[in-house]
Parts: C-alpha cells; structure tokens; sequence
C-alpha cells in the first residue's frame, strides 16, 4: 500500500501510522483519485502538537492575514489546521515573479488519536489539503490566485529589493466550502468508526452544503469534482446564478457563525446574534432553495 511510503518518509508514530492505513483507502474512495490523494499526504507532514497556533509560528508558517475571513487568532483556539505557505521569488532582470515550492503542514492539537473528535478533525484537515493540492497556486503577473476547495484568495504581490510580500485583495467561498468539507468529514469519520458521527462547529453552514447537495444523486460528484481540480465551470452551468448567490451567501453566514462562536461575546450578544442568523437564513436562503428546487424538479420532468 502507497501509505507505507509517507508513514516511512515521516517515521509516524505507531498510532498516527495505524491511523493513516485505516483512513487512506477511504479518502481514496470519497475522491476518486488515489494520486491525488498520495501526492498530498506525501509532500505534507502531519505534526500532532498541543497548540496549532505555536506549532504553526514556530515553523514560520504563519502569515499576514487581515483580509482574511479566518484570522490567524482564531488558529489560537483552533483544534487543527491545514497551512500551506509559498515560496516566490522576483526576477528584476524579467520583472516577474515565480512560484519556487509550497511548504506545507497539518497541525492537530492532541497528544494521541484515541478520540473520535481528534480523528474526525485529522480527517477534516486531510480534505482541506486534498483539495487544495492540485495547483493550489497561481501567478498571472503581479496577482497571486490561492484555491482549496471552492475558496478562491487573491494577493497583490510586491517586492522591495527583491524581497516579495503580498496582500490579500479578494476572497471568496470560505462559507460553502467549510460547510462541504464538514460534510465530507462526517461521511468519512462514520466510516472509519463504525457508526454515525456529525461534526461541531459547522452547524449552519454544513446544514446548507448538505441541503444544496440533496436536490440532486450526482451533485456531491461534481462539488468534489470542482474542489479538487479548482475548475467551476461545469458546476456554475448547472446551478446557474444560484452558484454565486450560494457564494455570498455561506460566506456572510459563516462569518456570522464565527462571531457566536466567539468566547468573547456575553450572553446577551449571543442571544441577539442567534436572532439575526435565523433571520439572515430565512431572508437570503429561502429564495436560493426555492429556485433550486425548481431547477432541478424541471430537469427530473424533462
């Protein structure tokens, strides 16, 4: 089995070791794709740590990220991660930038696998690196282009005696795909269990990945399809506006599930933002499901 080779590449404990020959075949199975799934694991370490957030800055992994809809500080209460970081480089003589390699790792903050929650959160970050995997980065001149999954980063790259930073200008699809990968998470964990398990934290926006996902058998294909290989267009053709308007949509709703599930926030802020998420849900998805259901009600009759 290939997942002897990255266990031997890493020298993984006997637990993480067991573990990866357990769950390997199955990630193979939900993606379709076993090369994809290799090369992932094989030029990506797995580090089980007790801070994700330590753990990432002492390996110089962590960057700038204001714009970002996940902050770095939320990494400090994080349970896992999946970081990448790449490595370019400015070439004054062709004024072009170049993308030289990709470090990349997965953070999980337990000190064994023995928990169903720490297992479930392994599995979680494994897809985040699946899908991001094949050409996660793209240069086109001075703008950097970031995929994982439906999520789409987009930096401005500057450089000052050669040496490069960049800023993040755009971002997009971090609700939808956040939502699709709990799920995927759950199909796999229930598998590597034995029994039925549903994630933490992802409650609203799981709940519209599997909604969107059950008008049709196939849709989840074609999401997976798009996730790993970055390319939408098949599934905009099929869900039409409605792929936009989701979008938007589950990256407002995430955002806002963010805010709730702040420590910081009192009781009485809690219940007031419970109260605007149910009210954003009604107002912004009930036209979403309904064009949907429509949608795909006329092309069973057809």
């Amino acid at each position: 089995m290939k997942i002897e080779e990255i266990i031997q590449k890493y020298n993984y404990s006997d637990e993480l070791s067991n573990f990866l020959k357990e769950v390997y075949p199955k990630l193979v199975d939900y993606f379709g794709d076993e090369n994809l799934v290799y090369s992932s694991l094989s030029n990506t370490e797995i580090v089980l740590c007790n801070n994700v957030y330590n753990c990432l800055d002492e390996r110089n992994m962590l960057e700038m990220d204001d714009e970002k809809v996940v902050k770095n500080d939320n990494l400090k209460q994080a349970a896992g991660a999946y970081c990448s970081k790449p490595q370019i480089t400015y070439n004054k003589l062709e004024n072009k930038y170049s993308l030289d390699k990709v470090d990349r790792i997965i953070a999980i903050n337990a000190n064994d696998l023995m928990h169903e929650s720490t297992k479930a959160c392994l599995i979680h970050e494994i897809c985040h690196l699946i899908k991001s995997y094949y050409k996660e980065y793209e240069i086109n001149n001075d703008t950097l282009i970031a995929h994982s999954g439906l999520i789409n980063t987009i930096y401005q790259l500057n450089q000052n005696e050669g040496l490069v930073t960049k800023k993040v200008t755009f971002e997009d699809g971090v609700g939808l795909e956040e939502g699709l990968n709990s799920v995927a998470e759950e199909e796999i964990t229930s598998k590597v269990i034995g029994k039925e398990y549903k994630s933490s934290g992802y409650g609203v926006v799981n709940a519209v990945a599997r909604n969107v996902t059950s008008f049709d058998d196939n849709l989840i294909k074609e999401f997976i399809g798009a996730q790993t290989t970055h390319d939408t267009s098949k599934l905009s053709e099929i869900l039409g506006q409605n792929y936009h308007e989701l979008l938007s949509f589950t990256d407002n709703l995430y955002e806002k599930n963010l805010k709730l599930m702040s420590f910081t926030i009192s009781p009485e802020e809690r219940k007031q933002l419970e109260t605007e998420l149910k009210e954003y849900i009604v107002e912004k998805y009930t036209p979403i499901h309904a064009d949907l259901k429509r949608t795909f009600s006329s092309e069973r009759k057809s």
